[in-house]
């Protein structure tokens, strides 16, 4: 009889290499699967017809550079339905924050079907580090934001956490909306596309990263185009996003729409260290809409710059030019043009007036410049350059690109019907300002006055002053002869100094 001991130290070696041989089975059987899925998401058809949806014509393949450059791409032109060029289109690869564009999708198409409205408030568990004493402190706090702050975040900032929270308002948890991409994948015929979450990032060890084609991307993309909304925000360089506890400006991931502001207008970046850099571009330029793609560059300028020549190549090879960031001038009309007649003028090649046309600029902010001193230095209000650049607050970032517009002073030269219909027109302006009634308007720096006298030929004259920041009573009464701070205050029922804002208009009587 063998001794206890030994016995129960042969059964324990027994048990260790049961659970061994269970152990290996189970890693063996667990990568067979694993092989059999991935070579189903990543088989490439050779053969491949894409049947009713578009046609290949690959006369554009030499003009594509650094094909060598990338794993996969296209370049689809909308209006044709057709694709111009491509490399590997049907083959999955990872894809990073391309996946957010599903979740866009969703998004829009929730908000369309009444399910949820851009309005709703969504409460976020933050996470902030502060030193303390040399010392690392965390705490946490609630930030509420809207259901369109957090479309934005994700959208323009790429954030991941907003999508998470975008999954779980829209269906509950972030399981059952991962079920939703991939279903709603399904629907479009994206069958070479995987998703295991809704931001890109890195699946974890027991899942795949999120993976797809060009060719599904490409029918995604389509599926977008269909919802104005979301070329709305894509289209946006920099975007002011606000909670309840603060506000922050954000810059586009997406460099084109910054570089190519009316002419590209969206879609997606990404990037993991797996998916390498990725694009989903789409471009409109004289009504001709593209489609690019770029899959797995090896760094963001190279990226962009793929995406940016092909654009530019094809738009060049159909005849409309390479893409530009040229801003067309405004069409003259009532309400961009103001115009200032000084009088007609005789010359040898004939009659000519003056206007002021209001003009496009772009600018760049820089560093320590505030949106105040960018107003004052264009002669318009704060407000306005907010309207203009869709800013919620007056916080503005170095290297940000501003639209504000100027007033330009042109002398055109009249057509004879034109000089005709103004010397016959009885309130043509006169030589002097009693003459007929005439209309003087200027918006040009420091000329933001506007002249009337009134039909009777009476001797009472008068001006509107504009309001330029920084302008008080006393100082526009000094500019106006007879005119006092008192009468200023009767003629515009201003009971008190301090109601005086920048950009209203003050009625200066000037024969007081």
């Amino acid at each position: 009889m063998k001794p206890p001991a030994k016995a129960s130290f042969t059964d324990f070696v027994k048990l260790i290499s049961a659970l061994l041989m269970f152990f290996l089975f189970f890693q063996i059987t667990r990568s067979v699967a694993q092989k059999e899925t991935g070579d189903t998401l990543n088989k490439v058809k050779e053969n491949v017809k894409i049947e009713n949806l578009f046609t290949i014509d690959t006369v554009f393949h030499a003009l594509v550079a650094n094909e060598n450059r990338m794993r996969a791409g296209l370049l689809f032109d909308v209006s044709d339905r057709k694709i111009v060029w491509q490399k590997d289109l049907n083959y999955a690869y990872p894809i990073a924050s391309l996946t957010k564009m599903m979740v866009a999708l969703l998004t829009v198409e929730d908000i369309n079907n009444c399910k949820v409205d851009w309005t709703d408030e969504i409460v976020l568990n933050k996470q902030y580090v502060k030193r303390v004493n040399r010392k690392k402190v965390i705490y946490s706090r609630n930030e509420t934001y809207t259901l369109d702050g957090l479309f934005r975040l994700a959208m323009i900032a790429s954030n991941n956490e907003a999508c998470m929270y975008i999954a779980k308002h829209l269906s509950g948890d972030v399981a059952s909306f991962v079920s939703r991409m991939n279903a709603r994948a399904r629907e479009l015929n994206m069958n070479n596309t995987y998703y295991s979450n809704p931001s890109g990032l890195p699946a974890g060890k027991h899942d795949f990263d999120n993976n797809s084609s060009v060719h599904d991307l490409l029918l995604l993309s389509l599926e977008m185009l269909k919802y104005p909304e979301i070329l709305n925000v894509t289209k946006i360089g920099y975007a002011d996003i606000a909670n309840d506890k603060s506000s922050g400006i954000y810059r586009n991931h997406n460099r084109l729409v910054i570089d190519y502001e009316n002419e590209v207008d969206g879609l997606k970046t990404g990037y993991t260290k797996k998916a390498r850099f990725c694009l989903c571009a789409t471009s409109c330029k004289a009504k001709r809409r593209m489609i690019s793609i770029v899959i797995g560059a090896l760094s963001p300028s190279e990226r962009n710059e793929i995406v940016a020549d092909m654009l530019s190549n094809y738009y060049e090879y159909i005849g409309l030019g390479r893409l530009a960031n040229n801003v067309p001038l405004p069409k003259i009309n009532k309400e961009n043009t103001n115009e200032f007649l000084e009088g007609i003028v005789d010359n040898s090649e004939g009659k000519y007036k003056t206007i002021y046309t209001r003009e496009k600029r772009f600018i760049q902010v820089r560093g320590g410049e505030t949106l105040s001193g960018i107003a004052d230095k264009y002669n318009c209000t704060v407000t306005s350059v907010k309207k203009w650049n869709h800013l919620r607050s007056s916080k503005v970032m170095k290297g940000q690109r501003l639209l504000v517009y100027v007033n330009v002073k042109k002398r055109i030269q009249l057509r004879e019907d034109q000089i005709e219909k103004d010397e016959n027109n009885e309130e043509a302006p006169a030589d002097s300002i009693s003459g007929n009634a005439v209309k003087i308007q200027n918006v040009a720096h420091d000329e933001n006055v506007s002249v009337k006298k009134n039909e009777k030929k009476s001797d009472v004259k008068f001006v509107y002053h504009l309001v330029q920041p920084g302008d008080t009573l006393w100082g526009i009464a000094q500019k106006y002869e007879g005119v006092t701070v008192a009468g200023i205050k009767k003629t515009n029922k201003i009971s008190s100094s301090r109601n005086l804002k920048a950009g209203i208009k003050l009625k200066i009587i000037l024969n007081s």
